[in-house]
């Protein structure tokens, strides 16, 4: 079974759950927006947790299909919360479920000031009480998931601990990403984050999905190492694809934003401070040429060549950690063309 196949696989299952779920009624489209902005994923996390399965022996297709919607299903809720945080009225090219709410607002009542300590419109309010209450919605639905599927009530238990151990972890992730805004972070402290916001949503699912073929625990634990291994790798290649043109968006986006990637890290670590008050004079208004200087500064730094090093550290990582699990040749090329898909 191909990866295309199974990412087409796991989008059928995925919007037939979320529309067998949804309410009728006037709150019924909400279940539209989870569907729809869900949707254009690559599906990276459940196809990690179905390959981990079937190269650990589980041979229950169907069944692990139905349970790994859960992993894109919760990835849904931390998303349309993050945009939310982070006020971001877009993402893959389409409105965020924040966004389409205060646009539905706009369009049956009209707005008013409101004096409340945290908004001062009416739509705002609305718009993020909505998101944040459809964002939780989209995790109950990925613990339902987990619930109604064909798994023995011992191994639901099991995918359901390991699932609030990811959301501990997730949780710290974010909170240490807001907490780290407008100031600078050490490298250590990044790695810190990204594995906890990143890693997680990797290194559980694989665990899970081993543990749920029969492996014994020393041999999940590599699961999780190989998932955690493979996030970090994929963060590092995320930020350096913020300096082309192939994430989605314009180049630098999170140069404008001033993120705490470890290319700004190590950039910051390695300039004057003529340099270092220009980064900090950077905003999402700056112009193409502000960021390109910025590009320079991380060039000069040896910022990029850092990033790419560490990056191929991760995945020297994960090439050791597969050669430890004594896979099948077929099965061993099912996940390398896993890996290859999400790093290169």
């Amino acid at each position: 079974m191909g990866l295309d196949i199974l990412k087409e696989d796991i989008n059928l299952y995925l919007e037939k759950f979320i529309m067998s779920k949804k309410t009728m009624g006037s709150i019924g489209f909400g279940y539209d927006m989870i569907k729809e902005y869900s949707s254009g994923g690559k599906r990276l996390r459940p196809l990690a947790m179905i390959l981990s399965y079937l190269v650990s022996g589980g041979n229950d297709k169907k069944s692990i299909l139905q349970l790994a919607i859960f992993i894109e299903l919760y990835h849904t809720y931390t998303l349309i919360l993050d945009d939310i945080m982070d006020e971001d009225e877009y993402r893959r090219n389409k409105p965020t479920v924040y966004a389409r709410f205060k646009e539905f607002f706009l369009k049956t009542k009209k707005d008013r000031k409101y004096n409340g300590s945290l908004f001062s419109k009416d739509s705002s309010r609305f718009s993020a009480s909505q998101g944040i209450l459809f964002g939780n919605l989209s995790g109950t639905l990925s613990r339902l998931a987990v619930h109604e599927s064909n798994f023995s009530y011992d191994q639901k238990i099991i995918c359901l601990l390991q699932m609030d151990l990811m959301d501990k972890q997730v949780c710290e992730g974010q909170s240490m990403d807001i907490y780290f805004e407008k100031r600078q972070v050490l490298e250590k402290e990044y790695l810190e984050m990204i594995s906890k916001k990143t890693g997680a949503l990797f290194a559980y699912p694989m665990k899970i999905g081993s543990i749920l073929a029969g492996v014994d625990e020393n041999k999940s634990h590599l699961f999780f190492d190989l998932g955690m291994s493979l996030g970090l790798a994929f963060q590092i290649r995320d930020d350096l694809l913020d300096l082309t043109s192939n994430k989605g968006h314009e180049i630098g986006s999170d140069i404008r934003n001033q993120k705490n990637t470890i290319l700004l890290i190590k950039t910051l670590e390695n300039i004057d401070s003529e340099k270092r008050r220009f980064i900090d004079s950077i905003n999402p208004k700056s112009s193409s040429e502000s960021v390109k200087r910025v590009i320079s500064f991380m060039e000069e730094a040896g910022a990029l060549t850092y990033a790419k090093e560490l990056q191929r550290d991760y995945q020297e990582k994960v090439v050791n950690l597969l050669n430890q699990l004594n896979l099948s040749t077929r099965d061993k090329d099912r996940l390398n063309e896993f890996i290859s898909m999400m790093v290169d």
